[in-house]
């Protein structure tokens, strides 16, 4: 009786983490915040609600790890504060993310292209306030909303 209680045991734990390695796979390889970022954005897209919450741990955990590191337009990895926290970057990801006719880009450094940003674009001008109290500020060369996520 007992090995048969162990063996129950062993396959409720594999059966509870069975979601944790489909997660876990979206933020192996990383080197960088904006990396994670990234792919937390990517990740969001059609995720179920049980999914985005392990999603959401497990990218606070890594983000823990790389928080403050970042890969400037030739690849060299450097260390600068972030404006945000990771998990108030991911909550204020996850609100706009819900809000029907928005649609967000992370944009990190390229060559042609300094800095790392948040765009907002779609139904804007409808969710102007909610955007403004996360510190968004209109772009007109963009058409849309950003914010500067790193100093």
């Amino acid at each position: 009786m007992s090995t048969k209680k162990a063996t129950a045991k062993t396959a409720t734990k594999k059966s509870a983490t069975a979601k944790t390695p489909a997660v876990k796979k979206y933020f192996e390889g990383v080197e960088t915040i904006d990396e994670i970022r990234i792919q937390f954005l990517d990740y969001l897209e059609g995720i179920s609600a049980d999914d985005a919450k392990v999603m959401f741990t497990e990218y606070q955990k890594v983000a823990k790890k790389f928080g403050g590191k970042h890969k400037n337009a030739k690849g060299k990895i450097y260390e600068s504060k972030d404006l945000m926290t990771p998990k108030d970057w991911a909550k204020m990801v996850v609100t706009l993310y819900q809000v029907k006719g928005l649609s967000l880009t992370f944009q990190s450094p390229t060559q042609d292209f300094k800095g790392r940003w948040l765009y907002v674009s779609g139904e804007t001008k409808a969710n102007r306030e909610l955007l403004k109290s996360y510190g968004f500020s209109w772009c007109p060369q963009q058409g849309s909303l950003w914010v500067k996520k790193s100093a």
